[in-house]
């Protein structure tokens, strides 16, 4: 009996080994982003990528990555609060239709209208930071920097 249960303490130390070294190795992947987004105060992509993580369900490496797209794109909307809600809604890549932006932006803001979620996505698009890669009768909408 203290062979089997050696044996079971022993596989629980191994597992618990493995998942610190993922914990490890996922930390590592944060902080290489983090040192990499120097161009970007850190503060500001902290908030940005913790409200990202938290409205949007993403992991923190994901958020991170979105808050930069959301930071670099985002200065070309300032002071349009709903073009940069809509330019956050997009940060994580996601190919949306006008719907699923509402959505998001209900996450964000509190309230979207459709019909002002369309013009300003063509704002947008005639600024270069959206994209429709559906068909015109079916627009999807992703962030050009994330076609890159």
């Amino acid at each position: 009996m203290t062979n089997t249960s050696s044996r079971e303490g022993e596989k629980r130390v191994d597992k618990i080994e493995k998942l610190l070294e993922n914990v490890l190795k996922r930390l590592e992947a944060i902080e290489k982003l983090l040192l990499s987004s120097s161009q970007h105060s850190s503060s500001s992509l902290s908030v940005a990528a913790a409200r990202l993580a938290t409205a949007f369900s993403l992991s923190i490496v994901e958020a991170v990555e979105a808050a930069n797209r959301l930071l670099s794109v985002g200065k070309y909307v300032v002071g349009d609060p709903i073009a940069l809600a809509i330019v956050e809604s997009l940060s994580d890549c996601s190919q949306l239709t006008i719907s699923d932006i509402a959505r998001r932006l209900r996450i964000i803001r509190g309230r979207a209208s459709r019909t002002t979620i369309r013009e300003k996505i063509r704002i947008l698009e005639k600024k270069k930071i959206v994209e429709n890669i559906g068909s015109r009768e079916r627009p999807k909408y992703v962030l050009r920097e994330c076609l890159k």
